[in-house]
């Protein structure tokens, strides 16, 4: 409740952020979060994504993406059964690293749809959050995930 009056108090617009991203056998869901960037600069699309000093974000914005309260609404994901609380996390339709598509970067990509995506999953725990701007970044994150899935 605090998150959610401190964003309508800070920054006009709504209080929460719904995108398009991937779910459990290639659906479509909206995923539910806090709004941390200001409204007017959103891109549902998230070409380019967002970065962790992105000067789209505000203070008060940049410290709930800092300590993942912008994910809490997802928790209405859960309920409706198109997320669970641990998983691979679902990305947007048009994520990008090193300017290529992800399902493009990872033979085996769609294997990480077996199962609904999660609020958490391998690449937090293991400190892979945030932006996917290096391909890099995804290999192991995606690699874990399948090699988990297929287990």
């Amino acid at each position: 409740m605090g998150v959610a009056m401190t964003i309508k108090l800070k920054s006009d617009g709504p209080i929460i952020f719904r995108q398009k991203r991937t779910g459990f056998n290639g659906s479509i869901f909206e995923i539910w979060k806090f709004r941390s960037m200001h409204a007017e600069k959103t891109d549902l699309d998230a070409a380019p994504q967002s970065a962790r000093s992105d000067p789209q974000a505000t203070r008060v914005e940049r410290f709930i993406r800092r300590t993942s309260l912008d994910e809490l609404p997802q928790i209405f994901n859960v309920l409706q059964g198109e997320m669970s609380a641990v998983g691979t996390r679902p990305h947007t339709l048009k994520t990008r690293a090193d300017g290529q598509l992800v399902q493009d970067l990872l033979a085996d990509y769609a294997a990480s749809h077996r199962v609904k995506p999660g609020v958490s999953g391998w690449a937090q725990i293991n400190g892979l959050r945030g932006e996917l701007d290096l391909a890099e970044k995804l290999r192991p994150a995606g690699r874990a995930a399948i090699e988990h899935i297929e287990k």
